[in-house]
């Protein structure tokens, strides 16, 4: 949480690369189910997403990518995103920053999607939406936020990228809201 990038930087990127490899440090941020500093360490992950340092953002939605192939995690994040809801608009500015447009007249350099953050994005999408038991995901599937979601994933798939890495967890994760009555028909492409 450091005020200078470049050390929160590289503390973000240490952090990703512990996660990879360490079971302890990937661990204690997908927690057991049962304490809650591991979603308050989630959260963090979350917030360092959406930070305006690219290298950190690649990083921090690297860490997530990884932690959540927890069960763990993912309810933890479920919880998130019903006490907050930045959880899928944190997805959904990692997929493609101009689909929730704040107004704030943000160079538009910094409004084109990143390969690097869509990819980390909709492995996290899939995983989240995946660890959701039924009922969760029809109330989750009620929100604006995931009928945005659902266009940004549309997105990807309509720009077909050729990468198989991106397109296996973006189709999953259309797929899983079509199965909870997302129509994804009726969403127009953008511009």
């Amino acid at each position: 949480l450091e005020d200078h990038i470049l050390v929160r930087r590289a503390a973000t990127e240490l952090l990703c690369n512990l996660m990879a490899g360490s079971d302890e440090i990937f661990n204690r941020y997908s927690g057991d189910g049962k304490s809650g500093s591991s979603k308050s360490k989630l959260h963090i992950l979350l917030a360092l997403s959406d930070v305006d340092d690219l290298p950190t953002r690649l990083a921090a939605s690297g860490a997530l990518a990884m932690v959540t192939s927890s069960p763990f995690a993912c309810r933890s994040l479920h919880e998130l995103e019903r006490e907050h809801h930045r959880v899928v608009r944190t997805f959904i500015q990692l997929i493609d920053p101009a689909m929730l447009d704040d107004g704030e007249g943000s160079e538009d350099s910094e409004k084109a999607p990143n390969p690097g953050l869509i990819h980390r994005s909709v492995v996290c999408v899939y995983n989240f939406l995946s660890s959701l038991g039924e009922e969760d995901l029809k109330d989750l599937a009620q929100t604006e936020e995931i009928l945005i979601l659902a266009q940004a994933l549309t997105g990807v798939i309509r720009a077909d990228s050729g990468d198989y890495e991106v397109l296996q967890p973006t189709s999953k994760a259309l797929k899983l809201l079509l199965e909870v009555g997302v129509n994804i028909n009726t969403l127009k492409p953008r511009p």
